[in-house]
């Protein structure tokens, strides 16, 4: 589970009062499928997300405080810097009072489902999740670990159950064509491998060894040959670029913090902190070792972020973009 941490190792923290998670996200309508003729300035011809932030509102244990604001922030520099238009964005945060843009485990199968419908070469897709992740005993022999990552949605403890990390692949890696564009941001615990992608991107890391190195000592994390046997039903030739940014490895927490006086996750600011700081001007491997270095050497978190992906070889000196 997600862990609440104050930071204070960040020399902007302070004792200002927390967001308050009750204000609603603006500009939450249910996207319009007709987007064909929209090309956004940076190239792609349709651009759609789904954002999901959960502070688990109302459960008695394991409460956060910070995931609902992940989301705010993540909208907020989707449509100001990344040329999303609002209406083509789902939000799901479990503040919101309309039963169907609450994260439930049915509301999130069926926003996934609605942002693959109808992918096409040229578009960019966008799944941010915010909230907790955990591990299960793998159902279907699938896992060199064994073990199967999962998302909670906010009615996990009431019949809503979780999230398979095989449903994850089938379901939004899976449909997606080649030449199309699949960028996912998992800020939760136990997410290293949370979209079992075959490949990890393999980086000196601020802490002195590779993702790799560290990952074979990760008891969680998948070898490379276990997870490529999810690829064998994906009829693509490898072209769509599938990148997953995940918080931590498989083992590992991620962490809810407080941030220069804001309750947020830690690999969430990190992120748009990394992209801001280089005016939205980054590679896909610049983006990773900052993320990195903000988290690790700035910030004194342990966590260690991840960058996985479907088809070799990954374009890391390209230009990240959504």
């Amino acid at each position: 589970f997600k862990s609440n941490i104050n930071n204070n190792n960040n020399n902007n923290n302070n004792n200002n009062n927390k967001n308050n998670n009750n204000n609603k996200l603006e500009n939450n309508e249910m996207a319009t499928t007709d987007n064909s003729t929209y090309i956004a300035p940076n190239g792609f011809r349709n651009k759609k997300a789904l954002l999901v932030g959960i502070n688990y509102i109302g459960h008695q244990k394991f409460v956060l405080e910070g995931c609902i604001n992940d989301t705010r922030n993540v909208y907020k520099v989707l449509t100001e810097q990344f040329y999303f238009r609002p209406e083509n964005i789902r939000i799901l945060t479990d503040d919101q009072t309309d039963s169907t843009k609450k994260p439930t485990s049915l509301n999130i199968r069926r926003g996934i489902d609605w942002l693959v419908e109808g992918v096409r070469p040229g578009d960019s897709l966008f799944f941010e999740f915010s909230g907790h992740g955990h591990q299960i005993k793998d159902d279907n022999n699938d896992e060199d670990d064994g073990m199967d990552e999962i998302l909670l949605p906010c009615d996990y403890n009431s019949g809503g159950g979780f999230i398979r990390d095989d449903f994850l692949f089938e379901h939004l890696v899976k449909p997606i064509p080649s030449g199309a564009h699949l960028t996912v941001l998992m800020d939760c615990c136990h997410s290293g491998t949370g979209l079992d992608l075959p490949f990890i991107f393999n980086i000196k890391n601020p802490v002195g060894t590779t993702s790799n190195e560290t990952a074979r000592n990760d008891k969680a994390w998948k070898t490379q040959q276990a997870s490529k046997t999810k690829t064998t039903g994906v009829s693509r030739t490898g072209e769509a670029l599938i990148v997953a940014l995940s918080g931590c490895l498989d083992q590992q927490t991620s962490a809810d913090a407080r941030i220069s006086g804001s309750s947020q996750g830690a690999m969430t600011n990190a992120f748009l902190r990394a992209l801001k700081e280089t005016n939205y001007s980054i590679s896909y491997e610049q983006l990773l070792i900052r993320i990195r270095r903000i988290l690790n050497q700035e910030n004194k978190f342990t966590q260690i972020p991840q960058l996985s992906y479907l088809t070799e070889p990954f374009p890391h000196s390209q230009l990240f973009s959504f």
